[in-house]
Formats: structure tokens, C-alpha cells, sequence
């Protein structure tokens, strides 16, 4: 074999491992929508941004609250429901989480979250899952719900800093699942 085409052997052997290293690479990576980094607003709060003062300025004082790490701060507000609180984190002196409790009265279907959000990023199992409901997440959004997938009625909705596909799945493990679970999840 003469040394051109050694060469060209070379090359080529040496460009199919870096296509065959990029392709292992990304094949370990989420194929759904990442971090937009748009931060939704619920009720004029902005996750992310606005801070313990304003989460109690619009939804009053909080029936509990609790040191749930070094910087996080859980609150438990009164909502619509008699059986279930809303609730909010305050990490690092930012509000960055808001699980609002929807009551069927508010009319809220999870027909009218796919029209405004569309198709859901994610769908994930948890203790609610024998009854048909499933969390519909929408990680880069900001934004998730838990509904019944054929009554189509919401139990509440999640509002968020906007995460990647991956970091929601950590969020919500040992909770929610990707995949249906035995006994029931």
C-alpha cells in the first residue's frame, strides 16, 4: 500500500471514531425540548425572580411554613380546595416554585393547557397513575399539571424555573416516573 493511501485510510479511520465519539455523546442526551430560558409568571409572581415578599403580597400569608434545606423555605397557602394547600419554594430568596391547587369549578381541563402550552414535553407516572392521572410536563416551559388522562380534569398545576428535560426527571424522582411502575405507578 502506498503512503497516499495510507494516509487516506488514516483519515477516514480517524473521522469515523470522532463521528462514532459525537454520536455516543449525543445519543446520552434528551431528544426533547431543553431550557428556553423564558421564566413563567403566575399571578404577577415570575419565578426566578420575584422573592418571599411578593409570593405573600398576592397570596397573603401562609398557613405553614418550613426550612426545607440550608436555603429553601416550603410555604403552604390556602386555596380553593378544603382538602389541599397550595404550595411555593423560596430558593436563595427567589420564588421558584408554585404548586397551585385547581378546584373543577375553575373550569381548567387538560384539554385547555395542551391549547395553550401544545403537546406536553414529558409525561411521567406517580402514586395517581392507577386512577388514570399522569403529570404532563413541560420542563423548558416552566410549566406542569397533573390531570386525568380521560375525565381530563386538573388537580393542580406546577409553575417553575424553566429546567432541561433531565434536570425536571431529577426534580420529581422518587415521585414521578417515565414509565408506568409496579403496584399501581
Amino acid at each position: 500500500m502506498n503512503t497516499k493511501k495510507k494516509k487516506i485510510a488514516i483519515v477516514t479511520l480517524v473521522a469515523a471514531v470522532v463521528v462514532l465519539i459525537i454520536g455516543l455523546i449525543l445519543r446520552g442526551k434528551s431528544t426533547l425540548p431543553e431550557f428556553t430560558g423564558t421564566a413563567p409568571e403566575w399571578n404577577g409572581i415570575a419565578l426566578g425572580q420575584d422573592g418571599e415578599d411578593k409570593l405573600k403580597e398576592v397570596l397573603g400569608d401562609p398557613t405553614h411554613q418550613a426550612q426545607v434545606g440550608e436555603d429553601r423555605v416550603r410555604f403552604e397557602f390556602d386555596s380553593p380546595s378544603h382538602t389541599r394547600d397550595s404550595e411555593a419554594l423560596v430558593e436563595s430568596g427567589k420564588v421558584t416554585f408554585i404548586n397551585r391547587v385547581v378546584v373543577i369549578e375553575e373550569g381548567i381541563t387538560l384539554d385547555t393547557i395542551i391549547e395553550e402550552y401544545g403537546q406536553p414535553e414529558l409525561t411521567m407516572y406517580g402514586e395517581m397513575s392507577s386512577f388514570n392521572y399522569r403529570l404532563y410536563a413541560y420542563p423548558s416551559k416552566g410549566i406542569a399539571t397533573e390531570a386525568n388522562d380521560s375525565a381530563r380534569d386538573v388537580l393542580n398545576i406546577w409553575y417553575f424555573t424553566p429546567k432541561t428535560t433531565d434536570d425536571f426527571i431529577g426534580f420529581v424522582e422518587g415521585r414521578y416516573y417515565t414509565s408506568p411502575q409496579p403496584h399501581g405507578f
